[in-house]
């Protein structure tokens, strides 16, 4: 008889837990609709319902996913068309962290030119985008493409920006445009905003920081590091090899004196190889910056 009441006992539970569970994926179908419709005020309310009646349910973290997604796609439109102001309003309604969402943020701060804010944004990206607690990978197209062009966008800002702030997160992890040397999604070389005074091979104070944020990185790493420097395309063929090579050098020197230990091999390539860049309408003078740079390789 008590094996019969906690039969019976659990026969309701399951009853109630799948009516539970229905009631839960009709306020999502709503909450989808309304938002498919374009009714943003009334997607809202309608996902508010949902998280109250069902908290932490599987339809509450579609929901959050789905919302997120749509608001990048719309705010990506509006970025499109240079209407910054509003695709960021929708961008601060996402629900969830997500890679789509900071890349548009990403965008915005690049037509604005606020090289900063576009850097972290695309490297934020890269790292959400390659991380698989934060993205159902199997879900998106052309994944390897993606990432490496989101890491071309971080590459190019950090370049123009002209300083590499940090190198990894507080928990010690490699983040931004060096996260990609140590994930191996096959971006072999990975070019720095290490800047030097003008016509010489001395690292100016942003070129010390980026040096130092480069060091913090390979402390943390095994292998080799192969250093190539480039010039731009201002001065002769043949001083702007010399130079580029000592820029190298001046970056190799640097990492020793920090007590880096990794075998370190330089190489100056002068103004050959010119940058490809994702961005556009960039100046002469942010092409300029895009084209000096000191590209690490990371070899096990």
């Amino acid at each position: 008889m008590y094996s019969k009441k906690i039969w019976l006992a659990l026969g309701l539970w399951v009853s109630l837990a799948c009516a539970a569970s229905e009631e839960c994926g009709v306020l999502e179908g709503a909450f989808r609709t309304a938002l498919e419709q374009d009714q943003l005020e009334q997607a809202q309310t309608r996902f508010q319902t949902l998280t109250a009646k069902c908290p932490g349910s599987t339809q509450v973290k579609s929901a959050e996913r789905y919302f997120t997604d749509v608001l990048a796609r719309k705010a990506n439109d509006l970025a499109n068309t240079n209407r910054l102001t509003e695709a960021e309003a929708l961008l601060d309604q996402a629900k969830t962290l997500s890679w789509s969402v900071s890349t548009v943020r990403g965008d915005v701060a690049a037509k604005r030119k606020d090289w900063k804010e576009a850097a972290q944004q695309y490297g934020r990206a890269f790292e959400l985008l390659t991380d698989p607690t934060h993205t159902n990978t199997l879900e998106i197209p052309n994944l390897a493409e993606l990432q490496k062009h989101l890491h071309q966008l971080a590459t190019d800002a950090q370049l123009i920006y002209g300083k590499l702030d940090t190198s990894i997160t507080r928990g010690g992890k490699p983040q931004g445009i060096l996260a990609a040397s140590s994930r191996g999604f096959g971006i072999q070389k990975t070019a720095l905003p290490v800047h030097f005074e003008t016509g010489k091979a001395t690292l100016d104070q942003d070129g010390q920081q980026s040096a130092e944020a480069l060091a913090s990185f390979i402390r943390g790493q095994n292998g080799k590091i192969t250093l190539f420097g480039f010039a731009d395309p201002r001065g002769n063929d043949k001083d702007n090899l010399i130079l580029s090579r000592q820029r190298a050098q001046a970056v190799a020197d640097y990492l020793k004196n920090q007590d880096i230990r990794l075998s370190m091999e330089v190489v100056g390539k002068g103004e050959t190889a010119p940058p490809q860049t994702s961005l556009e309408n960039l100046t002469e003078e942010e092409m300029l910056a895009r084209w000096r740079r000191v590209e690490l390789q990371l070899d096990p």
